[in-house]
């Protein structure tokens, strides 16, 4: 059976990503391979990708959720 994010990198990219997502900003993957411990974090696109449409998900009904109330 898989089990998803059982590598460190995995999970540190959807959380990348998610924070990405939230924020609309974008990772620079250079400075983000010189300090993270799991190197390999390049080749956990998709888990990065993930987290990035999650966030984003997240954020515009947070957003059109707020609006609803106010409106």
């Amino acid at each position: 059976m898989c089990k998803p994010m059982n590598d460190p990198g995995e999970g540190h990219a959807f959380l990348i990503g998610f924070g990405d997502g939230v924020a609309f900003t974008k990772t620079d993957w250079e400075t983000i391979d010189k300090y993270s411990l799991p190197k390999d974090i390049k080749g956990e696109l998709h888990y990065y990708k993930a987290g990035l449409a999650l966030g984003r998900f997240l954020i515009i009904g947070f957003i059109a959720g707020m609006l609803k109330i106010l409106i």
